[in-house]
């Protein structure tokens, strides 16, 4: 928040607008006290009363903070602003904000008001506005913000967020529970605290709600009644869309991006007895009859509910049932139809309702109650309604894994009576190509939909096109269709999103949807949106994270209900865990057993996950022949190869198989195979000598380093002797973290604590560490040249090698002989230091300096500070002062050093702005005695001692600084001379 009121300075105006006791003031004296700090301007402060209403007090308020102490009599507005303006502008190029806080007291339609339009128009370009109140300015600021000129902070942005209130619960010493209706409003939060929701609302009463015109509380009352609404909603409740503005200037009035206004629970208290009974009921179905147009059944039958409208009622149940997936879920559906009156639920609409309630826990029942309806809807003439209960019935069908019973009431769509609907017949197509076992008629059934004819169908129809095309191998031409599906079925959806990525190789952008999914954020997951995660994550070397989630989704059975593949998906999850723990044998008995329980074909197993390919393959010989005639293309034909390769080796000895596959693009690849299969795999193509088996391990990083070790121990011979020749060039993560620090004396430590070995006593070995820092990436000649440029070549080389063997054993002491280096690899002649893991002080200096630097450039000094004295506190003394000559390194100590100075000076400057001169004072002697000729930090001594009241001090200061200066040949900086005028007087 501070960052942002910065921006005062750049733009015209800044606004910050928010109800009573949201902590304005205070923002804006934190604002104030940083430009203090490092002022990048001048604030001037005028604190509004009801007497500023007129123009005449208000300007000369502002003049007195100008420094003018007796302002002439103006004749108007326009004159006190030129005036205003010319004070301004005399202080070029002095930035100039001139900040007015509760400017509320002003008011919209008064001459002050107009004082302040003149001013954003008038003043110069050095001028700016900070106008803060309860209100929003009434002022004309579209044009500035169009141009980035203006900006606005409002209450949401001044709220207590869930952490802080939490902490100011713990500040208060109350329970956190207590704060929780509070909204983050910081004064009723305090409120609260002392006095209980009986004061808070006193406030709201009091501050704000008295204050209202009765239409607009009356809105404020309906909105709160049906639970929020943006401008079509308010429009049915009140019949005036427009009304709903004056909701911007209340706190606790929460708005989405999508425009939808969410009154806060302390308005519902508040506004308890505004309305009528009746009012209350006719303003919930109202809006409901708006939220049911836009397909959001759950809020619509909700406020129905509540309004007891049976008819709408019944009317809202016809239209939700159409979905796929009926909206809610079976538990919302059990709540709304445990709210009927028995009258309704005798009716055909009651009769579906409790038929979608149950199809999940009784799916016979819930299959005769369907019959039922269908039946009455017919005797009623309702044609539409008789269809969605037959669609009803074939999607139960499909669950059940019963096609031949779903194939029939499919027929039944197609009768005289109510074929003649459009959307019956989409629906019968779709429904056929769910129970289809070919995946390419299927698809060409889907392709034969419009999605218009469907409704709110449409996002179920896309992910169908998604899952069969990941299934046909075709994952670029299957996102666009997952991508749409998610944007409005997003639980449902993800998981196709999710094997979309993996399958194209953005497996980094999988995990993020990942964490969607089994977070929960979307939605409690089903059995299988459990599985597509876990399987990827257990496929991409994460199966400690794949397994923390084998709990939830095996408690998701029990509600999984009819869906007949459930035990399939678990079965696909545990086996994948199971292969990524090397436990092939149990990953073949879950699996086995899972797909025994369901039967599936093979197909479907495709619809359902891409992965039952390649563990089917490998893991249940006696499947291979059904997979082997599969007709497949494109990424589901190159699982399948790499799968037949792998079976092919192992069972022969022979890599015919790795023969024949194309070349495999590493990042493609690394999520199609469980990991130990792709590694296997990949050492398979290096006996072979292809390139792309050695590109598939770097890939995969050193993480792959124990099945490479196991693979050279076993069988086949030809892939465990590639392995072998392998495993030199694959490092083994070292088991602590090493830190070097050359800023200063040679440190080296290991989990923290420094290393004290005899081997690090070593001039060489320290200069050789010095040298690997200063250049990562070096050869053999290079390091022998620089530490023992007398020495002829073969002494050097020797001497060489008995160093490197003590480095090695310095940087990794627990690392086996056997094992290649981790931190320090040696390739032929070439030396690397790989920097993956390590820490280095000189990159931390420079990486807190870079971040200092951007934290005072958005304004936020002290973040900056905080960032400076980390950096100076890793200073130890010249970067690498123990290395060997090397040509370009006087200049990069010097460059450090520079910095370090430069650093010193600039946080010691913070340090005094804020009173600290005693820290000051021993940042400039460090400075000081890095570099003796650096000016900045000579004049930062004397600062110090003037800000300790010591002049005698900061004049011997001075001295020295002028000695200095005189050697040096060169005039006093103008500051320099500011403060020895300060030192005369």
């Amino acid at each position: 928040m501070v960052q942002a009121l910065a921006a005062r300075f750049e733009q015209r105006v800044v606004s910050l607008s928010a109800g009573a006791g949201f902590g304005k003031t205070v923002l804006l004296s934190k604002a104030v006290a940083e430009n203090l700090l490092a002022p990048r301007g001048v604030d001037l402060w005028l604190s509004c009363a009801e007497g500023d209403r007129d123009w005449g007090p208000l300007a000369t308020g502002v003049l007195h903070g100008l420094g003018v102490e007796d302002p002439d009599g103006f004749g108007s507005a326009e004159a006190a602003v030129r005036v205003i303006a010319a004070e301004v502008r005399r202080r070029s190029p002095t930035e100039i904000a001139l900040v007015f806080d509760d400017v509320h007291l002003v008011g919209s339609a008064t001459t002050g008001a107009e004082l302040l339009r003149l001013l954003v128009s008038e003043l110069p370009a050095n001028g700016h506005l900070v106008l803060c109140g309860r209100e929003a300015p009434p002022l004309p600021l579209a044009r500035l913000q169009a141009q980035g000129l203006a900006s606005n902070l409002g209450q949401v942005d001044l709220a207590f967020t869930a952490e802080e209130t939490a902490a100011f619960a713990e500040l208060r010493d109350v329970a956190p529970g207590l704060l929780q209706q509070t909204g983050g409003w910081p004064a009723v939060a305090e409120l609260t605290a002392s006095m209980g929701q009986a004061g808070a609302i006193r406030f709201l009463w009091e501050e704000l709600l008295e204050r209202l015109p009765v239409a607009q509380r009356q809105l404020l009352a309906g909105l709160v009644a049906v639970g929020g609404g943006d401008a079509d909603v308010a429009g049915a409740v009140c019949g005036d869309p427009g009304a709903l503005a004056v909701l911007g200037t209340l706190p606790l009035m929460s708005q989405t991006a999508d425009g939808w206004w969410v009154p806060h629970a302390l308005w519902v208290a508040a506004l308890a007895n505004e309305l009528s009974v009746t009012a209350v009921g006719e303003a919930r179905r109202r809006a409901a009859h708006v939220l049911a147009g836009r397909g959001d059944f759950p809020a619509a039958m909700r406020l129905l509910l509540l309004a007891e409208a049976w008819s709408d009622v019944r009317t809202l149940i016809r239209d939700s049932s159409v979905q796929l997936a009926p909206p809610g879920g079976e538990g919302a559906q059990r709540g709304w139809y445990a709210g009927l009156p028995d009258e309704v639920r005798r009716t055909p609409e009651g009769v579906l309702l409790r038929a979608m309630s149950v199809r999940v826990s009784d799916p016979a029942s819930s299959a005769r109650l369907y019959e039922e309806a269908a039946a009455g809807f017919r005797d009623g003439g309702a044609v539409e309604a008789e269809v969605t209960c037959l669609t009803g019935l074939v999607q139960l069908y499909f669950w059940r894994g019963e096609a031949t019973a779903g194939a029939h009431a499919a027929e039944r769509l197609a009768e005289p009576a109510v074929g003649g609907s459009v959307r019956a017949i989409a629906i019968m197509q779709a429904l056929a190509g769910l129970l289809a076992a070919d995946l390419t008629t299927g698809l060409a059934g889907l392709e034969l939909i419009s999605v218009t004819d469907l409704g709110v169908l449409a996002p179920a129809l896309e992910w169908l096109k998604a899952i069969y095309l990941l299934a046909l191998g075709r994952p670029e031409q299957a996102e666009p269709h997952a991508r749409r599906a998610y944007s409005q079925w997003p639980r449902e959806a993800c998981a196709a999103v999710i094997e979309v990525l993996r399958c194209t190789g953005r497996v980094t952008e999988a995990y993020l949807e990942a964490e969607k999914l089994l977070a929960g954020r979307l939605g409690p997951p089903t059995t299988r949106q459990y599985a597509v995660p876990i399987a990827l994550l257990a496929f991409t070397g994460r199966q400690d994270e794949a397994r923390a989630h084998l709990p939830a989704a095996r408690a998701s059975v029990a509600g999984a209900g009819p869906m007949h593949w459930t035990e399939a998906a678990l079965a696909l999850a545990e086996a994948a865990v199971a292969v990524a723990d090397g436990d092939e044998s149990t990953a073949g008995h879950l699996l086995q057993s899972g797909l025994t329980a369901v039967s599936l074909p093979l197909a479907t197993l495709r619809r359902m996950h891409e992965g039952f390919a390649p563990l089917c393959y490998v893991l249940l010989p006696q499947m291979r022949q059904g997979w082997d005639a599969e007709r497949m293309e494109g990424t589901a034909r190159r699982i399948r190869d790499m799968a037949v390769a792998l079976v092919t080796l192992r069972e022969s000895g022979s890599l015919q198989a790795h023969v024949h596959l194309p070349a495999l693009d590493p990042a493609v690849v690394r999520g199609l195979l469980p990991r130990p299969w792709l590694v296997e795999l990949a050492v398979g193509l290096h006996a072979l000598g292809r390139a792309d088996g050695a590109r598939i391990l770097e890939e995969l990083g050193p993480q792959v380093r124990p099945t490479v070790r196991t693979l050279g121990m076993g069988k086949p011979a030809v892939l465990a002797e590639a392995a072998r020749r392998l495993l030199p060039g694959i490092p083994l993560l070292p088991g602590r973290t090493l830190e070097i620090r050359v800023l200063g004396p040679l440190e080296i430590l290991h989990d923290g604590v420094p290393v004290s070995a005899d081997v690090l006593r070593r001039e060489r070995v320290r200069q050789f560490v010095s040298f690997l820092v200063a250049e990562p990436v070096t050869t053999r000649d290079a390091v022998a040249a620089a530490l023992w440029p007398d020495f002829d070549d073969a002494t050097a080389r020797n001497n060489l090698k008995v160093t490197l063997s003590y480095v090695q054993r310095l940087l990794e002491p627990d690392r086996d002989d056997n094992d290649p280096p981790y931190y320090l690899r040696a390739t032929g002649p070439r030396l690397r230091l790989w920097v993956e893991g390590l820490r280095v002080d000189a990159w931390q200096f420079e990486n807190l300096l870079d971040t200092a630097v951007v934290q005072e450039r958005n304004g936020l000094p002290s973040s900056a500070l905080d960032c400076y004295q980390q950096a100076l506190a890793l200073y130890r003394g010249d970067f690498l002062v123990e290395s060997p000559a090397i040509e370009w390194l006087d200049v990069e100590q010097r460059r450090l050093r520079a910095r370090f100075v430069a650093a010193g000076v600039r946080a010691g400057e913070l340090l005094l702005a804020g009173g600290a001169h005693d820290q000051a004072h021993r940042l400039a002697v460090r400075a000081i005695h890095a570099d003796p000729w650096s000016e900045a930090a000579h004049r930062l001594t004397i600062a110090a001692y003037l800000a300790a009241k010591d002049p005698g001090s900061a004049r011997q200061a001075l001295r020295r600084c002028y000695a200095m200066l005189r050697e040096l040949g060169v005039r006093p900086q103008p500051e320099t001379l500011m403060l020895a005028r300060r030192l005369a007087q």
